[in-house]
């Protein structure tokens, strides 16, 4: 099943090499059991509020939830874009 469009705001640790190994979300952690995909995104650039410049993870938890999660470089913040179960 999936759900809609989230964009929550969630807590990332990173291992020592910048690498996300767990997210909080909603007062529950979820390790990252593996990274499935990545990418990046860089639009928009000439808008006066920056535009966006995000990197984006698809990532399998631990609990085998399907996540879509991204970094926003503009806003220094971590956010949940798309769950999967």
């Amino acid at each position: 099943m999936t759900q809609p469009w989230l964009n929550e705001a969630i807590a990332v640790m990173l291992d020592d090499d910048g690498i996300p190994i767990q997210f909080v979300w909603r007062e529950q952690r979820h390790g990252i059991a593996r990274i499935l995909q990545r990418w990046e995104l860089e639009t928009d650039w000439w808008r006066a509020d920056g535009g966006i410049y995000r990197l984006y993870l698809a990532v399998l938890t631990d609990r085998k939830l399907l996540c879509v999660i991204y970094h926003d470089h503009l806003h220094a913040q971590w956010r949940l874009l798309r769950l999967y179960d």
